[in-house]
């Protein structure tokens, strides 16, 4: 694992995952069963929180969407756990707080899980979800507000996927990307792919693991799986990009937010040399993950507030 010092406040949370099998040992239902009682921290009230279907790219999908009382955008929201663990419910209260926090609404989703859903089934329901979040803006939102690609982990893939999808198809329009500790490159093979190889949350081994269930015999070169791998990166939204030090997927976030800017997109990038992958999801047992959060909400606001009005879209 990394010389980095890791936050003494995740020691019981890594307690708790030293006494269970590794996620790469297990059955997905079974993967899935070992996170479900997790405690993921108190739910914040929000304003309206309503639980609707969407449209999937093969039928409708649960969603939630959370909304502040004056809005200020619009988030599409990706969650992670590596395309094949994770849910509305987990996700629930880091979402409620990161409405609060930034003052947009969130719109969270369900989307299709592998191995029972490989690529590309999560990212055409999270192509067919930002088409209803633009489509459904104003009603819901206003006209105005900027709309977003926003997740964490695997939801970051899907995310930074979205982004460039959204630009090769000439739309909906997209305003700003935010990918919290992203997974970009498929070939898993970065300096911290092997110097974080044991990380506490997320091993290199299980990530592995979940790159397989996902990508199948899929071309792991295919920018929809592996969005470094494409052949242009200019004329994106702005990112911001958080990058946890202690995690296997540090240097792939790392050079993604580099290949945006060479590209001349704007990014910004926030480091968190003691926090470990998962980070997002566990601010109630962190002052230091608390403070990363609440930061990474700042520099939403700040991706929100530059955004161009967006009714002069037409």
């Amino acid at each position: 694992m990394s010389e980095t010092k890791l936050d003494t406040a995740f020691e019981p949370i890594l307690a708790m995952l030293a006494a269970a099998p590794p996620v790469s040992s297990l059955a997905p239902e079974e993967a899935r069963a070992l996170w479900a009682d997790a405690d993921m921290g108190e739910k914040e009230a929000v304003w309206r929180v309503r639980d609707m279907d969407v449209p999937g790219a093969s039928g409708a999908i649960a969603a939630r969407f959370y909304c502040p009382a004056r809005p200020t955008a619009f988030i599409l929201y990706l969650h992670g756990g590596g395309w094949v663990l994770g849910d509305l419910a987990q996700h629930d209260p880091a979402i409620r707080a990161f409405a609060n926090r930034t003052g947009a609404a969130i719109l969270s989703i369900n989307y299709r899980l592998a191995p029972e859903h490989p690529f590309p089934a999560g990212l055409d329901d999270g192509y067919a979800a930002l088409k209803w979040c633009h489509a459904h803006r104003d009603e819901l939102v206003g006209a105005a507000a900027p709309l977003l690609v926003a997740g964490d982990s695997a939801g970051g893939n899907l995310a930074a996927v979205l982004a460039l999808e959204a630009r090769n198809r000439g739309g909906p329009p997209v305003h700003g990307q935010l990918l919290i500790y992203p997974a970009i490159d498929g070939r898993c093979d970065t300096p911290s792919w092997r110097e974080n190889a044991h990380c506490p949350l997320l091993t290199s081994r299980d990530m592995a693991w979940y790159w397989n269930q996902y990508a199948g015999q899929g071309d792991r070169r295919d920018p929809r799986l592996s969005p470094c791998e494409a052949r242009d990166h200019a004329g994106l939204p702005p990112a911001v990009l958080a990058i946890a030090g202690i995690d296997p997927l540090r240097d792939e976030g790392l050079n993604y937010a580099d290949q945006l800017a060479r590209a001349g997109n704007e990014v910004t990038v926030l480091r968190y040399a003691s926090l470990p992958h998962g980070f997002f999801n566990f601010a109630h047992v962190s002052d230091r993950a608390a403070m990363a959060f609440d930061e990474i909400a700042a520099a939403t606001r700040r991706l929100i507030a530059a955004a161009p009005d967006s009714t002069a879209e037409g």
